[in-house]
């Protein structure tokens, strides 16, 4: 199984500066939407590390781009989880 991280832990442990830059990265393809549950979004821990991995090594907005497609492409063969709205 792996681990959902909600919004304020993605934030707190830094990388995506404040929760405003944040939704803008989604809005503009640099960050995945999250995975909406109930009320809540989450995202896989993966693909946090990822994203982190990618800015680190200075990858381009367009290489990050294609990052996040390519990992909205594998939640599609994630298992559903319980609460989630299709």
């Amino acid at each position: 199984m792996y681990r959902l991280v909600q919004m304020p832990a993605i934030i707190d442990h830094g990388g995506v500066g404040a929760r405003s830059n944040f939704l803008r990265n989604i809005k503009s393809g640099l960050f995945p939407p999250g995975i909406k549950i109930g009320r809540s979004n989450v995202w896989p821990e993966y693909e946090i590390v990822a994203l982190q991995a990618a800015r680190i090594r200075g990858d381009s907005e367009d290489k990050i781009r294609a990052l996040v497609a390519e990992l909205l492409e594998r939640r599609k063969a994630l298992p559903k989880l319980a609460g989630q709205e299709a």
